[in-house]
Protein backbone atom coordinates (compact mmCIF):
# COMPACT_ATOMS: atom_id res chain seq x y z
CA UNK A 1 0.00 0.00 0.00
CA UNK A 2 1.70 3.51 -0.72
CA UNK A 3 2.07 6.13 1.74
CA UNK A 4 -0.70 9.05 1.41
CA UNK A 5 -0.39 12.68 2.25
CA UNK A 6 -1.52 13.65 5.84
CA UNK A 7 -5.32 14.55 5.97
CA UNK A 8 -5.26 12.90 2.51
CA UNK A 9 -8.62 10.50 2.02
CA UNK A 10 -8.02 7.03 3.08
CA UNK A 11 -7.71 4.14 -0.23
CA UNK A 12 -10.86 2.20 -0.03
CA UNK A 13 -10.96 -1.07 -1.85
CA UNK A 14 -14.03 -2.75 -0.72
CA UNK A 15 -16.33 -5.93 -2.35
CA UNK A 16 -19.29 -4.25 -3.99
CA UNK A 17 -20.51 -7.88 -5.83
CA UNK A 18 -19.09 -11.36 -5.21
CA UNK A 19 -19.83 -14.49 -7.52
CA UNK A 20 -18.94 -16.61 -4.25
CA UNK A 21 -22.02 -14.91 -2.68
CA UNK A 22 -23.91 -15.67 -5.93
CA UNK A 23 -23.35 -12.07 -7.64
CA UNK A 24 -23.09 -12.46 -11.60
CA UNK A 25 -19.77 -10.93 -10.96
CA UNK A 26 -17.09 -9.45 -9.31
CA UNK A 27 -16.76 -5.94 -9.23
CA UNK A 28 -15.13 -3.91 -6.27
CA UNK A 29 -15.63 -0.76 -5.03
CA UNK A 30 -12.07 2.00 -4.79
CA UNK A 31 -12.13 5.53 -3.40
CA UNK A 32 -9.34 7.54 -2.96
CA UNK A 33 -8.00 10.56 -3.41
CA UNK A 34 -7.67 12.47 -6.75
CA UNK A 35 -3.42 12.83 -5.33
CA UNK A 36 -2.70 9.73 -4.32
CA UNK A 37 -0.16 7.52 -5.02
CA UNK A 38 1.65 8.46 -8.38
CA UNK A 39 -0.57 11.50 -10.00
CA UNK A 40 -0.54 14.30 -11.85
CA UNK A 41 -0.73 18.20 -10.56
CA UNK A 42 -2.28 20.01 -13.37
CA UNK A 43 -2.22 24.15 -12.70
CA UNK A 44 -6.18 23.59 -12.07
CA UNK A 45 -4.46 22.02 -8.57
CA UNK A 46 -3.56 26.01 -7.29
CA UNK A 47 -5.51 28.20 -9.29
CA UNK A 48 -8.87 28.02 -9.97
CA UNK A 49 -9.61 28.71 -13.88
CA UNK A 50 -6.62 27.17 -15.39
CA UNK A 51 -6.35 23.72 -16.86
CA UNK A 52 -8.01 20.55 -15.37
CA UNK A 53 -6.79 17.32 -15.40
CA UNK A 54 -8.92 16.46 -18.47
CA UNK A 55 -7.35 19.44 -20.35
CA UNK A 56 -3.51 18.71 -20.08
CA UNK A 57 -2.48 17.68 -23.73
CA UNK A 58 -1.11 14.22 -23.55
CA UNK A 59 1.88 15.33 -25.93
CA UNK A 60 3.32 16.88 -22.36
CA UNK A 61 2.76 13.33 -20.59
CA UNK A 62 4.09 11.09 -23.05
CA UNK A 63 7.51 11.88 -24.90
CA UNK A 64 11.37 12.04 -23.96
CA UNK A 65 12.25 12.65 -20.82
CA UNK A 66 15.32 12.53 -18.42
CA UNK A 67 15.88 11.15 -15.35
CA UNK A 68 18.60 13.31 -13.38
CA UNK A 69 20.13 12.06 -10.25
CA UNK A 70 20.77 14.65 -7.38
CA UNK A 71 22.60 14.93 -4.52
CA UNK A 72 20.86 17.32 -2.66
CA UNK A 73 19.95 15.75 1.08
CA UNK A 74 17.15 18.52 1.73
CA UNK A 75 15.95 20.82 -0.97
CA UNK A 76 17.03 21.04 -4.62
CA UNK A 77 18.18 24.00 -5.63
CA UNK A 78 19.92 25.62 -8.16
CA UNK A 79 23.13 24.58 -7.29
CA UNK A 80 22.05 20.60 -7.53
CA UNK A 81 20.55 21.33 -10.77
CA UNK A 82 23.30 22.79 -12.87
CA UNK A 83 25.38 19.81 -11.10
CA UNK A 84 23.18 17.17 -12.58
CA UNK A 85 24.57 18.01 -15.65
CA UNK A 86 20.99 17.89 -17.12
CA UNK A 87 21.03 18.14 -21.09
CA UNK A 88 19.68 21.23 -22.89
CA UNK A 89 16.47 21.04 -24.19
CA UNK A 90 14.76 18.72 -21.92
CA UNK A 91 10.83 19.02 -21.88
CA UNK A 92 10.69 16.29 -19.20
CA UNK A 93 12.82 15.94 -16.11
CA UNK A 94 12.86 13.59 -13.53
CA UNK A 95 14.65 13.82 -10.33
CA UNK A 96 16.16 10.95 -8.79
CA UNK A 97 17.31 11.48 -5.15
CA UNK A 98 17.97 9.85 -1.90
CA UNK A 99 14.10 8.87 -1.61
CA UNK A 100 14.47 6.29 -3.77
CA UNK A 101 17.84 5.23 -2.06
CA UNK A 102 15.60 5.41 1.13
CA UNK A 103 12.47 3.12 -0.67
CA UNK A 104 9.86 5.80 0.87
CA UNK A 105 7.27 4.79 -1.14
CA UNK A 106 7.62 1.51 -0.15
CA UNK A 107 7.15 2.73 3.83
CA UNK A 108 3.51 2.85 4.27
CA UNK A 109 3.64 5.91 7.04
CA UNK A 110 3.90 8.91 5.95
CA UNK A 111 7.80 9.98 6.36
CA UNK A 112 7.65 14.44 6.88
CA UNK A 113 11.33 14.27 6.02
CA UNK A 114 12.13 13.94 1.96
CA UNK A 115 13.94 15.48 -0.66
CA UNK A 116 11.97 18.55 -1.99
CA UNK A 117 12.30 21.16 -4.45
CA UNK A 118 13.22 24.97 -3.43
CA UNK A 119 11.17 27.74 -5.23
CA UNK A 120 14.71 29.06 -6.83
CA UNK A 121 14.78 25.45 -8.34
CA UNK A 122 11.40 25.50 -9.30
CA UNK A 123 12.38 28.62 -11.24
CA UNK A 124 15.60 27.17 -12.82
CA UNK A 125 13.28 24.27 -13.81
CA UNK A 126 10.77 27.27 -15.34
CA UNK A 127 13.82 29.21 -17.23
CA UNK A 128 14.98 25.93 -18.61
CA UNK A 129 11.82 25.41 -20.51
CA UNK A 130 10.91 22.29 -18.43
CA UNK A 131 6.95 21.32 -19.09
CA UNK A 132 6.79 18.37 -16.71
CA UNK A 133 8.97 17.95 -13.65
CA UNK A 134 8.66 14.94 -11.50
CA UNK A 135 9.47 13.54 -8.40
CA UNK A 136 10.25 10.56 -6.33
CA UNK A 137 7.87 10.87 -3.40
CA UNK A 138 4.54 12.54 -2.99
CA UNK A 139 5.48 15.81 -3.34
CA UNK A 140 7.35 18.53 -4.99
CA UNK A 141 7.12 20.91 -1.82
CA UNK A 142 8.52 20.19 1.65
CA UNK A 143 6.44 18.93 4.14
CA UNK A 144 4.32 22.11 5.89
CA UNK A 145 5.73 24.28 3.77
CA UNK A 146 2.46 26.99 3.91
CA UNK A 147 3.49 29.31 1.49
CA UNK A 148 3.29 26.48 -1.33
CA UNK A 149 5.75 28.56 -3.59
CA UNK A 150 7.22 25.39 -5.21
CA UNK A 151 3.86 24.43 -6.23
CA UNK A 152 2.91 27.95 -7.26
CA UNK A 153 5.78 28.40 -9.31
CA UNK A 154 5.57 26.13 -11.47
CA UNK A 155 1.66 25.50 -11.81
CA UNK A 156 1.37 29.15 -12.10
CA UNK A 157 3.77 28.72 -15.69
CA UNK A 158 1.66 26.20 -16.84
CA UNK A 159 3.93 22.77 -15.95
CA UNK A 160 2.67 19.80 -15.59
CA UNK A 161 3.73 17.82 -12.07
CA UNK A 162 4.49 14.05 -11.43
CA UNK A 163 4.08 13.19 -7.85
CA UNK A 164 5.04 9.80 -6.41
CA UNK A 165 7.12 8.61 -8.85
CA UNK A 166 8.95 5.03 -8.24
CA UNK A 167 13.06 5.82 -9.51
CA UNK A 168 14.56 3.34 -7.42
CA UNK A 169 15.42 0.43 -9.81
CA UNK A 170 16.33 3.28 -12.63
CA UNK A 171 19.24 5.08 -13.47
CA UNK A 172 20.06 8.70 -14.50
CA UNK A 173 19.57 9.38 -18.42
CA UNK A 174 17.37 9.49 -20.92
CA UNK A 175 14.34 7.32 -21.50
CA UNK A 176 10.67 7.60 -23.08
CA UNK A 177 7.81 8.80 -20.39
CA UNK A 178 4.34 7.44 -20.88
CA UNK A 179 2.55 8.97 -18.00
CA UNK A 180 -1.60 8.77 -18.37
CA UNK A 181 -3.73 10.39 -15.56
CA UNK A 182 -7.29 9.03 -14.97
CA UNK A 183 -9.52 11.32 -17.43
CA UNK A 184 -11.37 13.19 -14.62
CA UNK A 185 -14.24 16.15 -15.48
CA UNK A 186 -12.35 18.78 -14.09
CA UNK A 187 -10.35 17.05 -11.98
CA UNK A 188 -7.91 19.06 -9.71
CA UNK A 189 -5.33 16.16 -10.17
CA UNK A 190 -5.69 12.37 -10.89
CA UNK A 191 -3.72 8.94 -10.01
CA UNK A 192 -1.36 7.87 -13.13
CA UNK A 193 0.25 5.08 -14.32
CA UNK A 194 3.90 6.22 -15.48
CA UNK A 195 6.40 3.96 -17.01
CA UNK A 196 9.52 5.03 -18.40
CA UNK A 197 11.00 2.87 -21.11
CA UNK A 198 14.68 2.76 -22.58
CA UNK A 199 15.44 4.51 -25.85
CA UNK A 200 16.27 1.71 -28.47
Amino acid sequence: MTPLWPEDPEIVLEPASRISNGDRANITLLQMGTHSGTHVDPPAHFFDGTATIDRVDLGLLCGPAYVAQLNATDRIGREHLDAAKIPPGVRRLLLKTTNSDKNLLSNRDFQEKYVSLSPEGARWVVDRGVQLIGIDYLSVEAFNYAKQDTHRVLLGNRLVILEGIDLSQIESGPYNLFCLPLKLSRGDGAPARAVLVEDL
